[in-house]
C-alpha cells in the first residue's frame, strides 16, 4: 500500500471549487464543539468519496447534515472505545484518594495507568480499522463489531499498521501545534492586556492572525487524515470489500 503524503496535503487545491468549500470549512473551525464534529465528518466524507472512486473527493456543503452526522457518530464511537480506560483510571484514583495506604495505591495507580495506556493504544489501532469501515459503508454497527474489526486487522495488519502510524504522527503534530499556539496565545494575551495604544492593537492583530493560521492548519490536518484513510480503502478494496 502506497500513501502519497505529498498529495494528501495538496489534493484539496486540485478541486476547481476548493475555495468555496474550504472557506466554509475554515469558518466552521471557529465554532467550538461544532468544529470538531464537522472536521471529523468532513474527513470521513473525503475518505468515503475516495473509496467510491470520485475524482473530486471534497464534499459539497449541500450535504452538511450528513457530514455532521458522520462526525458526531464517529466521536460517539471513539468515546465508547476509550470509556473503559477512563473508568479504570478514575476508579483507581478514587480508591486511592479514599484510602490511607498512599504508597500501596501509588503503585496501583501506576499499574492502572499502564494498563489504560496499552488499552488505549490497542483501541486506537482498532479504531483506525473501524473508521475505515464506517467511511466505506456509512454503517455505525461496524464500530460495535470489535471481533470483526480484529479479523479485518488480521487480514490487513501491515496496511492498517502503516495507516495507524501516519495518523498517529499527524495527531501528535496537531497536539503539539495546539500546545504551542495555546502558550503563544497566553503570552500575547497577557501582553495585550498590559500594553496600551497602538502596541495592544498590533498584538491583538497578531493574535487573530495566529488563530486563523492555526484553524487553517488543523483543517488541513483533518483533510490529510481523510485522504490517507480513503487512499488506504482504495488499496484494500480487494481484501476488505464493502458490505
Amino acid at each position: 500500500m502506497h500513501l502519497d503524503l505529498g498529495r494528501s496535503v495538496t489534493y484539496p487545491f486540485e478541486d476547481s471549487d476548493w475555495l468555496s468549500k474550504l472557506i466554509v470549512f475554515l469558518i466552521v473551525g471557529f465554532l467550538p464543539g461544532l468544529n470538531i464534529i464537522l472536521w471529523s465528518g468532513y474527513a470521513l466524507s473525503v475518505a468515503r468519496n475516495l473509496a467510491r472512486g470520485e475524482r473530486r473527493p471534497l464534499p459539497t456543503w449541500d450535504a452538511w447534515s450528513d457530514i455532521a452526522v458522520r462526525g458526531l457518530l464517529s466521536l460517539v464511537a471513539t468515546a465508547l472505545y476509550f470509556t473503559p480506560a477512563a473508568l479504570l483510571v478514575l476508579l483507581v484514583w478514587l480508591f486511592g484518594a479514599l484510602s490511607r495506604g498512599a504508597e500501596a495505591f501509588l503503585t496501583m495507580r501506576l499499574i492502572a495507568l499502564g494498563i489504560a495506556l496499552l488499552y488505549s493504544l490497542l483501541m486506537n489501532y482498532v479504531l483506525t480499522c473501524a473508521h475505515a469501515r464506517y467511511a466505506q459503508t456509512d454503517q455505525f454497527y461496524h464500530y460495535l463489531e470489535i471481533g470483526a474489526r480484529l479479523r479485518d486487522l488480521g487480514r490487513a495488519a501491515v496496511p492498517f499498521g502503516v495507516l495507524f502510524l501516519y495518523q498517529s504522527l499527524l495527531s501528535f503534530l496537531l497536539v503539539m501545534l495546539s500546545a504551542v499556539v495555546f502558550m503563544i496565545g497566553l503570552v500575547l494575551l497577557s501582553l495585550a492586556m498590559t500594553s496600551s495604544g497602538a502596541l495592544s492593537l498590533i498584538i491583538a492583530l497578531v493574535l487573530v492572525l495566529a488563530l486563523i493560521g492555526y484553524i487553517a492548519l488543523v483543517t488541513l490536518g483533518f483533510l490529510t487524515n481523510g485522504y490517507l484513510l480513503g487512499t488506504a480503502l482504495v488499496s484494500l478494496r480487494q481484501i476488505l470489500p464493502a458490505r
